[in-house]
């Protein structure tokens, strides 16, 4: 009788400890969007006051004259409620643009219900800061020079390698892919290559910053191309512009601006892992018209996920990118109804 009563005490803890888990993810969420609101409507208060008090500063300004050079420019995919999103066109040796784009591949088996929480809770987040932040403008010119910005700051702490047969691969490979956009957003594309170890790939305003440690990981150009699609995915479906949004705003208000979104991407983590997956897949479409490999992403992805962690749910909620195994399941599912292929 004893063991049977210690066996339902584990089974209520385990109960109790998974909702939670999911009241936590719920708390996030709601704390993000309050704070979020809070740091807007004082933005709009400080404003309103300017145009009450001093209206002449205004008359030849941003806020009442849109130039094309600060419009913000829509990201080619539009994010709707209902998975998948769907396109309409095709162009001959560019990316094709008639694809749907399946997420339910990052639930998996194991997640119990969090991997699904995250997606809901990272588009209604997502969808709600757009809409309270829709009229700070976010220019290609500010999200270049914040990627200029951040290239200096790295250059004080590491060495970039500018010459070069290592060099000249990755630039080549990168303007293979750039003519396959099917509709550009017109982002200055440069690539940076740093001379250390560590296995890292990423961009910021059309800056694609490639470590030589995640160079020598790849076994081929198809690889590195997989890698430098990803990144161009991420710029031309305009991933950083609500966070450059958001940190607009909060220079406006000092050091509570900066604890502000401190807290948001420590808390929004894990609802970047959606726009990694949608850049997997935009990334596939982008190569897809060249002579690579189809499968070089998962082959690479396969070797990744032999040096990663087990799936831990708590983890889980901190991680930007999905577990890789998750990732397979999306490309091997993208490639399947999209290009009817499969890999081995």
């Amino acid at each position: 009788m004893k063991c049977w009563n210690l066996i339902n005490l584990i089974n209520l803890i385990h109960k109790i400890w998974k909702k939670l888990i999911y009241f936590l993810i719920i708390a996030l969420a709601i704390a993000i969007t309050l704070i979020t609101g809070y740091f807007l409507n004082k933005q709009n208060e400080i404003r309103d006051k300017i145009l009450k008090d001093r209206p002449e500063r205004l008359e030849n300004s941003d806020l009442t004259n849109e130039t094309n050079e600060t419009k913000i420019n829509k990201p080619l995919i539009k994010v709707n409620k209902k998975n998948p999103i769907a396109l309409n066109s095709s162009k001959t040796n560019k990316q094709r643009t008639d694809i749907l784009f399946d997420f339910s591949c990052l639930s998996s088996e194991g997640d119990q219900g969090t991997n699904e929480l995250i997606l809901e809770f990272g588009e209604l987040t997502r969808e709600v800061q757009n809409t309270l932040l829709d009229d700070i403008e976010i220019s290609i010119k500010e999200e270049k020079k914040q990627g200029n910005d951040y290239v200096e700051f790295l250059k004080k702490e590491n060495k970039f390698i500018s010459t070069g047969a290592d060099y000249s691969r990755l630039k080549r490979i990168m303007n293979d892919l750039i003519p396959r956009l099917a509709e550009p957003r017109g982002v200055n594309y440069e690539m940076f290559f740093i001379d250390d170890k560590v296995k890292n790939v990423f961009t910021i305003g059309g800056n694609i910053i490639f470590h030589k440690g995640m160079y020598d990981f790849c076994k081929s150009d198809s690889e590195i191309a997989s890698l430098i699609s990803h990144e161009i995915a991420h710029n031309e479906l305009g991933h950083s512009i609500l966070a450059l949004k958001k940190q607009k705003l909060s220079s406006d208000f000092g050091i509570l601006g900066e604890l502000a979104l401190m807290f948001d991407d420590i808390s929004s983590t894990s609802f970047n892992q959606k726009q990694e997956a949608q850049a997997d897949m935009f990334g596939f479409d982008l190569m897809y018209p060249l002579n690579y490999d189809d499968c070089a992403s998962i082959d690479l992805l396969k070797r990744i996920s032999k040096n990663e962690a087990q799936f831990n749910i708590v983890d889980n909620l901190f991680k930007s990118h999905p577990y890789s195994k998750n990732r397979i399941s999306c490309l091997e599912n993208h490639f399947k109804s999209n290009y009817k292929k499969t890999c081995n």
